[in-house]
């Protein structure tokens, strides 16, 4: 009878912990729904249009699909469930593996947001031995953001393109070098730059888009961030890092740097959709 009366008791308490455990978790997905929602309004309320043109979620399979994978992802990532954020990054790049990665240029811009964030993940936490991979990660991450940015006006995804760049560049390295070459920056007796500007021409493409994009999330005046809790967003040290670095190059002087980083991000988005549709 006491044993009974015990594994009852235990039991109980087992029940308990498990229905606080999934609370908690359901609490943590409201909370971040509140949060997307919150950062919206704030866009908004800053007067930065989220969308310039309507379009139809349900008519895409693949882009949904992918975007359900990328949702799931976030959502593990945030709840700290290693295995199934490994499973999901998994999934997401064998969605778009090899000439498959073709695809991507079917995804409803207004989707790739969260799709890039699935990838910026994937990019900064997946590890096999193989940085090949991550590359290809990365790469996905910036098309799809970028994407997401250019064709909805979306704001949101500046913070994590920032990150990319400054955490993963060399993940980057082909990318930016390959648009180099598809972009008037190119020439034969500078081949990595641009002689105007003295700078070397994968450094030139990072930090006047680092520029553009943290222009847009942070005040440089007030030194302030002008909406909080956005995904990946920098840190202050790594914002003042980064400000330090750009204040030494002769681009701080540039009237225009907003201008030609925006023009460089998508230089870059122009030179991945070329790559793609030449698989």
């Amino acid at each position: 009878m006491e044993i009974f009366y015990f594994i009852s008791i235990t039991t109980v308490i087992i029940l308990f912990i498990s229905l606080i455990i999934i609370n908690l978790k359901i609490k943590h997905i409201r909370k971040q729904k509140e949060i997307n929602s919150n950062q919206n309004d704030a866009i908004n309320h800053n007067n930065i249009s989220t969308t310039k043109k309507q379009y139809n979620m349900g008519t895409n399979s693949f882009s949904n699909n992918l975007y359900e994978i990328a949702e799931s992802l976030i959502i593990s990532c945030n709840l700290g469930d290693k295995q199934i954020a490994e499973n999901n990054m998994i999934t997401l790049y064998k969605a778009t593996e090899g000439k498959k990665s073709k695809l991507l240029l079917q995804i409803n811009p207004k989707q790739a947001g969260t799709i890039g964030l699935g990838y910026t993940w994937f990019t900064f936490l997946f590890n096999n031995g193989n940085s090949n991979i991550n590359d290809i990660a990365a790469e996905n991450a910036l098309f799809c953001l970028t994407t997401n940015y250019i064709e909805t006006n979306n704001c949101i995804v500046l913070p994590a393109i920032f990150s990319l760049l400054n955490k993963c560049s060399e993940h980057l390295e082909d990318t930016i070098n390959r648009t180099l070459r598809d972009t008037f920056y190119y020439a034969p007796t500078n081949d990595r730059g641009h002689d105007k500007y003295n700078i070397d021409g994968t450094k030139f493409y990072k930090y006047t888009i680092m520029f553009f994009c943290l222009n847009n999330f942070y005040d440089l005046k007030a030194e302030k961030f002008k909406i909080k809790d956005l995904p990946f967003q920098p840190n202050i040290y790594d914002v003042k890092r980064f400000m330090n670095e750009f204040t030494s190059l002769a681009l701080n002087k540039l009237d225009n740097i907003c201008n030609i980083g925006e023009n460089n991000l998508r230089n870059i988005q122009n030179s991945i959709r070329n790559f793609l549709i030449e698989l």
